[in-house]
């Protein structure tokens, strides 16, 4: 695992995009058929960036909401220190949930492709993330190609003194006192998750399966890495900041996406 990291801030006081990246392993997958492809002890890295000037923010779930601020999602995984999926999509898609108050600050990352599938009265209006691409190319006989439909990321602050604001936090707000990673432990939550589907699956077994790192309780180690930068291109130097922390049964406040990819048949 890296260490965590804030980029450096160069140029203006604050570029518009905030890319917020999570490093963490694949707990458990709900069905065995994947694991050719991805399996528990797989290293996850997910990437998200964000339109601090996008969206109009309206009240939602004891929070603000911003519909069609997210401008980047990227899902990778690594077995064995060698990357055997690497997918991503862009555009202006998705929502972000920002809540200021209680025991946490947190932010909620959800990102959709299906309109059929959002739940009445809270999706309405958000453009849906494209294809992520590329597709697991498995070349399996029975099941075919695997692609990642839904993807759920939580991002927890250490307390209730991260961000002063609803509004969309720029890089520089999202760090705490010393330098150091705005994101904390919670008891019982799960991180993240995500959903897949073999091309042939809903026909072969039915339904979708689920992976991710669970929600570890009662103390159990979960090791998470992040870094927090403004993008603004690759050129963005990271400033290491202390190593990363074990998270105890890391709860982390909703980034959900969904990605899916469109079958184009010939």
């Amino acid at each position: 695992m890296g260490a965590l990291g804030v980029a450096a801030l160069s140029g203006a006081a604050h570029a518009s995009i905030v890319e917020l990246k999570m490093t963490t392993s694949i707990n458990g997958t709900t069905h065995t058929t994947v694991h050719p492809y991805m399996a528990p002890g797989d290293t996850a890295m997910l990437t998200v960036r964000y339109d601090t000037e996008a969206g109009s923010p309206e009240a939602f779930g004891g929070g603000t909401l911003y519909k069609n601020a997210v401008t980047y999602f990227g899902f990778a995984l690594e077995r064995g220190g060698v990357e055997t999926y690497s997918g991503s999509v862009s555009g202006n898609f998705g929502q972000i949930q920002v809540a200021n108050g209680g025991a946490y600050d947190n932010m909620a990352f959800r990102i959709f492709d299906d309109q059929v599938n959002y739940p009445s009265g809270t999706r309405n209006g958000t453009i849906p993330a494209g294809d992520i691409t590329p597709f697991l190319d498995t070349g399996d006989p029975v099941y075919g190609d695997l692609f990642f439909r839904d993807f759920r990321m939580h991002f927890t602050m250490v307390d209730n003194t991260v961000i002063d604001s609803e509004a969309l936090p720029t890089a520089a707000d999202l760090v705490v006192a010393g330098g150091g990673s705005p994101f904390g432990p919670r008891i019982g939550n799960t991180a993240w998750s995500g959903f897949w589907e073999f091309e042939n699956r809903l026909q072969v077994l039915g339904g979708l399966g689920s992976f991710g790192p669970g929600a570890p309780r009662d103390g159990d180690d979960y090791q998470i890495d992040f870094s927090v930068r403004e993008y603004t291109g690759d050129s963005v130097s990271e400033v290491p900041l202390p190593a990363a922390l074990p998270l105890f049964g890391f709860g982390l406040a909703g980034l959900g996406a969904a990605l899916r990819r469109r079958k184009t048949k010939a």
